[in-house]
């Protein structure tokens, strides 16, 4: 129902949830991944598992891709206003890369696959 999908999208516990998943899973990204092609597709594999319990298909895994990329360049060239609702905690993060991170993670609680019960 569509009042659900704004609530999960706008509400303080799943943006305070998916800032700081972001933030643990890029810390868990292996320290030896240089390439930032690999390194991305490291945490938007370890991001499907952690929320949606599955990998993510070879055209998942490439939206998710185009998806931060955007995402980082609206941030850096500050097109994109913090959401920040009041009584929010945990404030976006300061790095336009890992703030794509945070609002990819957001996404995927808002994916079918996290919200229905099948």
């Amino acid at each position: 129902m569509p009042q659900q999908a704004l609530a999960l999208t706008n509400g303080t516990l799943l943006l305070e949830h998916s800032r700081l998943l972001a933030r643990k899973l890029s810390a868990r990204v292996p320290a030896g991944i240089k390439e930032e092609a690999e390194w991305q597709t490291c945490f938007i594999r370890m991001a499907f598992e952690q929320v949606l319990t599955r990998a993510p298909s070879a055209r998942e895994l490439s939206a998710c891709r185009e998806f931060l990329r955007r995402q980082e360049e609206l941030y850096r060239r500050g097109k994109v206003q913090s959401m920040k609702p009041a009584g929010s905690g945990v404030i976006p993060a300061a790095d336009p890369a890992l703030r794509a991170r945070e609002s990819l993670v957001r996404v995927l609680f808002n994916h079918d696959d996290f919200v229905t019960i099948r």
